[in-house]
This record gives C-alpha cells, sequence and structure tokens, in this order.
C-alpha cells in the first residue's frame, strides 16, 4: 500500500528536483528490495524446474505403463490364442474314433501275450491281432502328428486307465509304474477338474537335460480317456515376446491364478519370486513401484480372464531416468540461463523500486532538515519516512478532534452560508448537509424567522438571551421538529431561524403546525413573539430568497393586521392596478445599482418611482404608496445582506421603517430616500474598494511567499475562494499588468537575490523559484535582465 501510493501523487513529480541532491549511498532497504527481488525471481524457477523435472518423470512413467498395458494385451491375445489352438488340439484327440475303438477292445491283455509261439493261434486271432496293432500304430501316429503339427507341443500323453498303460508321442507305450512323469495323474483321478491347465513344472529328458513344461489335460467323454498335452513354457515365452516385439529392457512374465510362475525368463526369477510372493498374498496391485535389491521397478499387471493367468510387466526406472536426463539436462541449461536474466531484472526492478522512497526520503529530509527531534539515521530511509508518517497521522488526528470540536460552528456557518447568496452547486450543497448530518433535503424549503417582541427582550442580559436560544431550541425539538425535518439557528441574541422541509410545495398547508408553534412558545416562554414566514423555496437555491422574504415580514409588520405569524406573501404589492409602471422592475434595478455602489443610478430610479406615483395620485392611496416606498427600503436592506454587509453599521438609523412611516408626504419619502441612498452607496463603494484593496494584498503575499512553489490562477482562485477571471481582471485594474507578469516578476527578482547572496547552483536556484526546467529559466532570467544568470553573478563579483 506504500509503494502504491509511493508510485502516485504530484508530490513524487515535486521530490524530482530534491533527488538530485541525495547521498548516493545505498540504503539498507534497498538490498532488502534486490535480495527479495531475486529469491522471487528464482524460487519460482527453482520450483518450476523440479516441477517439470518430476512432472515429466510421471508422465514418462505414465507412457511407460500405456505401452506396457498395450504390449501386455497384445501378448494376452497370443497367448489365449495359442492355448486355444492347443485346446482344439485336445478336443480333436478327444473326438477321434481310433482311441475309442483302442478302449473298447477288451482283450488288449491277450494280444499283448501273442508273442508266445509255442501257442496254437487261429486265423480270426491273427485278423484280430491285426487290427489291434493297426489300431496302436494309428495312435502312435495321430499322436506324433499332433506333437509335430504345432511348435509350442513338446509331448502327448495318452493313458490307457485299464491296463495302466501310458502312450507318448515317439515312444513304446509303458507301464504306468514305470513310466517316469506321473505329476498330472492327481489331476486325471479328479474328472471333474477337466480340462485343466496345470502350473508350470519341469521334467527330465532322456538325454538328462531338464525342460519346463505347462500341461494341458483334457478327456473322451465317452470314454474318459485322459490326454495330457505337455506345452514347452520356453518355446511359447520366446514365441510371444519375439511376436509382440517387446523391449528388451522391460521384463515379461505370467503367473497362474495361484500366483505361480508360468511363462518366465530364467534370469528374471529374483524379480519374479517377488511378485509371485505378492501374488499369492493378494498384495499385488495393477500398477506399483517396487524395489529389489536396491532398484526401483515399474510393475504393471493384466489379468487374463479365461485362463485366469495375470501377465506381469517389470520396468528398470533406471532406464526411464536415463530417457529424461537429456530433457533434464536442457531444462538445467535453461534455468542457469535465466539465473542472470533474473539477477538483470532485479537489478533493475529494485532501482524501481526504490527510487520513490529515495526521492520521497529526500524530500522528508527537506521538510525536516531543521527538526531535531528526528532519530532516524541517514541511511534509514524508511525508518525516517514512517517517523513522519506517524507524526503526521497524529498531527492529522489532532485536526480531526479540532474539527469535530468546531463542527457545530461549521455546521451554524454552512447554514448561514445557504441564507445568503453562495457558489456552492447542489452536489456540494447535497454533500455538506450529509456530511454535517443534517436531515433538510434540496427541495420544498421554507424559512421562518422568530423575534421576541422588544418589550419582552430588551430587560434580557447576553446570558439571558443565550438562554432564551437554548429553550426555544428544546421547545422546537420537542414540538415542530417532531413533525417537520429542519435545522434551528441562532442568528443573533434577537433573532433565531427555522429552516424545514415542507410535506407539501403550500406553506398555508402547514398554517396549523405553525399556529401551534407560536402558541407552544408563547404558553411556555411566558413571553410574546413575532414570526416572519417567507414564501416557500422550490430548491435549496431559493433559500436566500425565502430568508430575505422572512426578514421583510418582520420588518413590515406594521402593514400586516395578521398577528404574530406574518406570511410575507399577504404583502406583496396589489400589481393589477399599477402593472403599466412596473414598479417591480424598477425596485429590482434600484437594488442592483445599490449592490454596485452607484449613487447616480440609484437616485435616477428613485426619482423615476417618485414621477410614476405622482403621475398616479389620482388612482393610488397615500397608504398604498407608503407600502411601495417600504419595499423599495427592504430592498435596500437586502442589496446590503447580499453583499455580506451590516446593515445597521451602514443605515446609521435605530427604526428607518418607522421614520417613513412617519413622514406626511410623498415628496418627503422620496427626499428621505434619495439621502439614505447616497448615504448608503457611498459607505458601499468605499468598502468594495476596501475589500478590493484587501484582496489584491492577499494575493500579493501569498505570490510572494509561495513563488517557489507551482502557482497559477486556478490555484489561487481555490486558496482565496475567488474566480480566476475576477482576479485576473483585479490585477490589471490595480497592478496595471497581468498575472503572469507580476508572478514572473517576483520569481526574477528572487532569483537575482539568490544569485547575490548565496552559492547555489543555477538549477537550484531555478528550483528554488518555482522553474525546474533549467533551459526555461535561464531564457526567462536574460529576456527580462537582459543577461543570463551567470553573466550577472560574474558581474556581482
Amino acid at each position: 500500500m506504500i509503494i502504491f501510493f509511493l508510485f502516485h501523487g504530484n508530490i513524487i513529480e515535486q521530490m524530482k528536483p530534491l533527488s538530485k541532491k541525495r547521498n548516493n549511498r545505498k540504503n539498507p532497504y534497498y538490498y532488502k528490495i534486490l535480495i527479495s527481488i531475486i529469491l522471487i525471481s528464482l524460487i519460482p524457477s527453482t520450483v518450476m524446474t523440479f516441477y517439470y523435472s518430476n512432472s515429466s518423470l510421471a508422465l514418462v512413467r505414465g507412457k511407460a505403463e500405456e505401452t506396457n498395458l498395450l504390449y501386455m494385451k497384445l501378448m494376452s491375445n497370443s497367448l489365449e490364442i495359442v492355448i486355444d489352438n492347443i485346446l482344439d488340439f485336445s478336443n480333436l484327440l478327444a473326438i477321434d474314433n481310433i482311441f475309442n475303438d483302442y478302449v473298447r477292445i477288451s482283450d488288449k491283455k491277450y494280444f499283448e501275450q501273442f508273442s508266445d509261439i509255442s501257442f496254437n493261434y487261429s486265423d480270426q486271432d491273427y485278423r484280430r491281432l491285426y487290427e489291434y496293432l493297426n489300431i496302436r500304430g494309428e495312435i502312435y501316429d495321430t499322436l506324433e502328428t499332433m506333437t509335430l503339427s504345432n511348435e509350442f507341443i513338446e509331448s502327448i500323453y495318452f493313458l490307457d486307465s485299464s491296463r495302466n498303460i501310458v502312450f507318448k508321442n515317439g515312444r513304446l507305450p509303458q507301464s504306468f509304474e514305470s513310466f517316469p512323469d506321473k505329476a498330472w495323474y492327481k489331476v486325471v483321478k479328479n474328472s471333474e477338474l477337466l480340462p485343466y491347465i496345470m502350473s508350470i513344472r519341469t521334467i527330465e529328458n532322456e538325454d538328462q537335460s531338464q525342460k519346463n513344461i505347462i500341461s494341458i489335460i483334457s478327456e473322451n467323454i465317452e470314454e474318459d480317456i485322459p490326454f495330457i498335452i505337455n506345452v514347452d513354457a520356453e518355446i511359447l515365452y520366446r514365441k510371444i515376446i519375439s511376436n509382440v516385439g517387446w523391449d528388451p529392457d522391460n521384463i515379461f512374465f505370467i503367473l497362474s491364478k495361484e500366483g505361480k510362475p508360468l511363462l518366465y525368463s530364467s534370469k528374471d526369477s529374483q524379480i519374479i519370486n517377488k511378485i509371485s510372493i505378492l501374488a499369492e498374498n493378494n498384495t499385488a496391485s495393477k500398477s506399483e513401484s517396487l524395489l529389489i535389491d536396491d532398484r526401483e521397478f515399474l510393475i504393471s499387471s493384466l489379468k487374463i480372464d479365461p485362463l485366469g493367468w495375470t501377465v506381469y510387466s517389470a520396468t528398470d526406472a533406471k532406464n526411464l531416468n536415463r530417457v529424461l536426463s537429456p530433457y533434464r539436462i536442457r531444462i538445467f541449461i535453461l534455468s542457469m540461463l535465466f539465473f542472470p536474466l533474473s539477477l538483470l531484472l532485479a537489478y533493475y526492478l529494485s532501482q524501481k523500486l526504490y527510487k520513490p522512497i529515495r526521492n520521497l526520503s529526500t524530500y522528508v529530509r527537506t521538510l525536516n532538515q531543521d527538526d531535531e527531534t528526528n532519530t532516524a539515521s541517514e541511511n534509514e530511509d524508511l525508518g525516517l519516512i514512517w517517523e513522519t508518517l506517524k507524526t503526521s497521522e497524529l498531527r492529522e488526528k489532532k485536526l480531526e478532534e479540532k474539527f469535530r470540536e468546531s463542527l457545530p460552528a461549521y455546521r451554524k456557518d454552512f447554514l448561514k452560508r445557504l441564507l445568503s447568496s453562495h457558489s456552492y452547486d447542489i452536489s456540494d450543497i447535497l454533500d455538506r448537509l450529509k456530511y454535517i448530518d443534517s436531515p433538510l433535503s434540496a427541495e420544498n424549503l421554507a424559512v421562518i424567522i422568530i423575534q421576541p417582541d422588544n418589550s419582552d427582550s430588551r430587560s434580557l442580559s447576553i446570558s439571558d438571551r443565550v438562554i432564551l436560544g437554548l429553550e426555544i431550541e428544546q421547545i422546537l425539538q420537542d414540538t415542530f421538529f417532531q413533525t417537520f425535518f429542519g435545522e434551528y439557528l441562532s442568528i443573533s441574541s434577537s433573532e433565531y431561524c427555522i429552516i424545514f422541509n415542507l410535506p407539501h410545495s403550500d406553506l398555508k398547508s402547514s398554517s396549523i403546525e405553525i399556529e401551534d408553534l407560536i402558541n407552544s412558545l408563547t404558553s411556555q416562554m411566558s413571553m410574546q413573539f413575532t414570526f416572519g414566514i417567507g414564501s416557500p423555496a422550490r430548491t435549496v437555491f431559493e433559500l436566500n430568497k425565502s430568508y430575505s422574504e422572512a426578514i421583510d415580514a418582520i420588518r413590515l409588520r406594521s402593514l400586516a393586521d395578521t398577528g404574530h405569524a406574518i406570511f410575507y406573501e399577504d404583502l406583496k404589492i396589489g400589481e393589477t392596478e399599477i402593472t403599466t409602471y412596473d414598479f417591480g422592475t424598477k425596485i429590482s434595478l434600484l437594488k442592483d445599482c445599490i449592490k454596485r455602489g452607484n449613487s447616480e443610478e440609484s437616485v435616477h430610479f428613485m426619482n423615476e418611482i417618485y414621477h410614476d406615483l405622482t403621475n398616479l395620485k389620482n388612482t393610488l392611496s397615500y397608504r398604498r404608496a407608503k407600502q411601495i416606498y417600504i419595499t423599495a427600503l427592504n430592498e435596500i436592506y437586502n442589496a446590503i445582506n447580499d453583499l455580506g454587509l451590516d446593515s445597521d453599521e451602514l443605515i446609521a438609523k435605530e427604526n428607518p421603517f418607522g421614520e417613513l412611516l412617519s413622514l406626511g408626504t410623498i415628496t418627503d419619502i422620496n427626499n428621505w430616500m434619495i439621502t439614505l441612498l447616497k448615504d448608503v452607496t457611498g459607505k458601499i463603494k468605499n468598502l468594495s474598494e476596501e475589500k478590493k484593496n484587501k484582496k489584491i494584498e492577499t494575493i500579493i503575499a501569498y505570490i510572494d511567499k509561495e513563488c517557489g512553489q507551482d502557482i497559477n490562477l486556478n490555484i489561487i482562485a481555490d486558496k482565496i475562494n475567488l474566480n480566476p477571471s475576477y482576479i485576473s481582471r483585479l490585477f490589471k485594474e490595480h497592478m496595471k499588468l497581468s498575472f503572469i507578469d507580476y508572478l514572473t516578476d517576483v520569481r526574477i527578482k528572487k532569483a537575482m537575490r539568490l544569485l547575490k547572496e548565496t552559492d547555489l547552483k543555477i538549477q537550484e536556484i531555478g528550483s528554488e523559484v518555482g522553474y525546474f526546467n533549467s533551459n526555461y529559466f535561464i531564457r526567462l532570467f536574460k529576456k527580462k535582465t537582459g543577461r543570463t544568470p551567470g553573466e550577472y553573478r560574474q558581474l556581482l563579483k
């Protein structure tokens, strides 16, 4: 927030010339800003480097998982095709009639003993022997053909349960007891499990070599003949791997539904055993990271639903990191390139951010150079600014307290201004009414003037009159202001004013409430009061007119027979009978002449009114003529009030209205009025000249004091509450030269004095007299004096 303040406002422009005098040593706060910006610029880049590095690893891992999943799906499909193909072979064996024919031979044992030649055999026996041997040959051929027709089939067994003989492709039948591979027989005994795929197992060949096989067991449903098809696990594993184009850096293996290894590479047995243990315990997930011998592996799995097997892939995380290494190096290089740029940016921003602080501290030091209470050291810019701000805050609080104390007086003064001529606009009025918390609105207003009767108030002391005003205010709060929104003003010790909003534009509709107010004051105060009530003011700008009319109503009470409440509207001149002479316009022109202090024109209009009344003497009553003169006298009072002058000082008569009414003829009244006009206009003219002279003196004093600041007509007009064009006209009239010429003369004279009395530089002297552009100051100085500032100083030496 402080930085925002420092970057804005004209105060920065005022501090620019002062900043050139500053000490070039950097404040510790400058280095704090520099370090902070460096950290702010480097932390995001560092965080982003780590973030992109880690996110890249996560992305690569995700892509690796997707790729592995795709490969595993291909493997799963390939494996299903192979197993389905082998199952199809098994089904072909199961439906082959040659095996059924063999099982149906009841005397197989008899034929096995045919080798005894001492026995006498019949021709029929030989024929049956031939058939038996032919069936066995076909069985042998079938098993051999099936084995050779599929590259994955290592061997096929056929069990003759009736004689416990095992047929194997490529081998003569053997008895079950002498057959080396019997692991499959437990499954065959439980025929409900068939067809069944066994877990991988190892068998020993005739050459003492070992081979891993997977046995697929099925049976001939008709005759319960079991078939065992042994699949070469190593060939199947290699074929599937080669078909899917598996990455050699990845490890692929398949576990049975019990978690036992089925297809795998022996070199990966340690990883496979670890995974199989997890699978047996049902703790292996579809995707996880596993640490084996301090190596991290990314494990993925896919279940083959028809077989119940699970395909696993294991990717070495080191390989993934190796893929990412070029990208990480690029990120690191970019970070290193960004580092010097960050330093340059930090230096530039710290200069920009610290400059207004430095300018402000220089400006504050200039303001406080004579302040011995300032404890901030030369390099503690922020401390100095902070102390100055705290001091300013304390001053502001004191000023605020003083303002609150003076608010009632300001409230009274503002309301009095509304009752006279003023330059406020409607928005300004509404803002001020809101600020003083006034209940008044800006439309449909009325003014009532309350005066105690002379006989009741003449004997009161000043303190009693103050108490009287307070009592009147209290009664108004309890009665009148319960009905109307309004304000109460004590105009003088014998004159009180009520400003209030009318509920309707018609004043007469509120006459009952006004009458109640009169009765309340009279009864509670035990005094008689006269109430002057002006015409309603449609807007706040007509309020001064309504106030003047209320004053007029008080003055003209001798003409009214309306009791203590005198409405101005009841006292208006009846113009219907004298419209030809337009007395209202002439009285208005008379008022304008009085305000200008023009005695001659005032007397002229007064005589015109007199001649018009003389011409109407046969149609206009003497009382009516007196009323016109009283109206004219009242306008003299209004003119004086509009000028903000004291009517009692300008009209040195105790009771001018009474004097006028006491005169016997129109001629006497006119002569009396002319004498009064000459006296009043003469005094107004003299006061106007004095007022103009005071304004000129005020303007000249301000220019002499503030000539080193930015000064123009608008600034001075705001200071002394005058119109800029009026000030310009006033200057030409009294000083015989323009405002800018006079200001230039004052500044050049001050510059000449500084050139003579000080050793300040030309640029500094220009700034002291309000010219911050040195070249412009030198040209102007030479134009006024005929010499440049340097030449003038040299001449003095």
